[in-house]
């Protein structure tokens, strides 16, 4: 049995509260909110050619977060973290592989969705990525 967040597959759209996160309208819970990092503003990095993309608060956190993405990725590449959007769509998770909990922050909401259902689908993901919330808006 796959670990969804039926998201996807309800179709749902994302709620936000006035820079705080909320539940998702498909019912999964939020994301942890002792994750949202502290601040203002995001910065993204995108995926070129492709539809990868990551947020983090700062530009430290985001480059990061996409070295990771790298090594993860082999082949791929990715543009330099640039100042992104004041509210991105977050979802956590518990990474067993590292003993911590984590989050991932799109700067759309659909790719939030993808990419938490995404994880909950892959055979190998789905068993060190556990514990995935539903997607909702960070400011």
């Amino acid at each position: 049995m796959t670990q969804s967040t039926g998201c996807r597959a309800a179709g749902a759209a994302l709620v936000s509260v006035i820079g705080t996160i909320a539940a998702t309208s498909c019912g999964a819970a939020a994301p942890d909110p002792a994750m949202r990092p502290e601040g203002n503003g995001w910065y993204c990095w995108e995926q070129q050619g492709g539809t990868d993309k990551g947020c983090r608060r700062t530009a430290a956190e985001c480059e990061a977060n996409r070295e990771r993405r790298l090594r993860f990725r082999g082949g791929v590449t990715y543009s330099n973290c640039l100042r992104g959007p004041d509210e991105v769509f977050c979802f956590s998770y518990f990474d067993k592989e590292f003993g911590r909990s984590d989050y991932t922050c799109t700067p759309e909401s659909d790719q939030c969705s993808d990419a938490a259902d995404a994880i909950a689908e892959d055979p190998v993901l789905k068993i060190s990525m556990v514990n995935i919330s539903g997607c909702a808006a960070w400011k």
